[in-house]
């Protein structure tokens, strides 16, 4: 019944072991337990004195280690000798976060410095770090989500749900359908370049693909970057560097119209007609086939000198004398001098 603490590992105490000590059942330490090693069949028990509490560490054999309690367990990792879950210095706390949630928490108040959670490689290597500064999150190999979970009827139905924005500092590659935009009136999707452009939905109609800064033209070009079509937003122009295709499934394949949706021109890609809707063609060259238009200074050149007669009213194959008399040719009876 003595209460002689022990002050060293071999004298002082109540009872003292110069070699080992074997226990058949549960020891109780009232205060600190000092032995080089402890070796134990299954369980040992933390309790503060005076509590009905308790946090039991318990040896399966299935080769794990089990810390239970009848309430929310959690162990922390303190630096130093702060000990104690209400310590306000740096500490790492695994364990409930609350009734319906496990956590892995890096804290600390006061003057304490809360520190950022790695998952490490052997050589310190980071795979995975939480910033404690922003929340942030970096890894270091290729982030998986391996769910075959599609969206196709908007958020809540992907493999990866994301709140914030992303950037992506390489390429990215998208098997499936990429659906960009809310559905909402606003921008859509922005190619941000030096000078950007970005897509935007105006209204049930209407894309509007707007430049967003600076005087540049938008360009389609082949594989050799030789031009096929510009759109040069300084003058502006629409330039077309190739052939100009239009489908002959209609025949106003090619309607022109002004803002006011008066029809200007046709193409007809079926019956091969240019309507040009009571307008007219200018600044036609020359005629140099019998297929060629021609101006109207040019027919103007052709009938100059020219007089109009009445119509013939009789016409003979052979010579006739006008001076005799009444005579009859292509049944018409003529009369001298008239």
């Amino acid at each position: 019944m003595s209460t002689q603490d022990a002050t060293s590992t071999l004298a002082g105490g109540s009872a003292t072991f110069a070699g080992g000590l074997s226990v058949g059942k549960t020891a109780i330490v009232g205060t600190l337990l000092q032995v080089p090693a402890i070796q134990l069949s299954s369980t040992i028990d933390f309790s503060s004195p005076g509590s009905i509490d308790k946090v039991t560490a318990n040896y399966t054999s299935t080769e794990n280690l089990n810390f239970f309690n009848n309430s929310s367990t959690t162990l922390n990792i303190h630096n130093g000798n702060s000990l104690g879950h209400s310590s306000t210095q740096k500490k790492l706390i695994i364990g409930y976060g609350s009734s319906s949630t496990h956590t892995i928490t890096s804290f600390a108040s006061g003057s304490g410095t809360v520190r950022d959670i790695t998952m490490t490689t052997f050589g310190n290597t980071d795979q995975i770090r939480r910033y404690a500064s922003d929340g942030s999150v970096s890894t270091s190999g290729v982030m998986r989500a391996l769910s075959t979970q599609d969206s196709v009827s908007g958020p809540g139905n992907e493999a990866l749900q994301v709140s914030g924005g992303i950037f992506v500092g390489m390429t990215a590659n998208v098997a499936g359908v990429l659906i960009v935009g809310s559905g909402n009136v606003g921008g859509i999707l922005t190619l941000n370049g030096t000078c950007p452009w970005q897509f935007s939905s105006v209204n049930a109609q209407n894309l509007l693909f707007q430049l967003l800064s600076g005087n540049t033209a938008f360009k389609i070009t082949n594989s050799n970057s030789n031009d096929i079509l510009s759109i040069n937003t300084n003058v502006p122009v629409i330039s077309s560097h190739s052939q100009f295709v239009v489908s002959s499934s209609s025949v106003k394949a090619l309607p022109i119209q002004s803002s006011s949706s008066q029809q200007l021109f046709t193409f007809d890609t079926v019956n091969n007609i240019l309507d040009v809707a009571n307008g007219s063609v200018v600044n036609l060259g020359t005629p140099q086939s019998s297929n060629d238009a021609a101006t109207k200074p040019y027919v103007d050149n052709l009938i100059k000198g020219l007089s109009l007669e009445a119509s013939v009213m009789a016409a003979s194959p052979v010579n006739v004398d006008l001076t005799q008399a009444l005579f009859t040719t292509d049944s018409v009876s003529l009369d001298p001098g008239v």
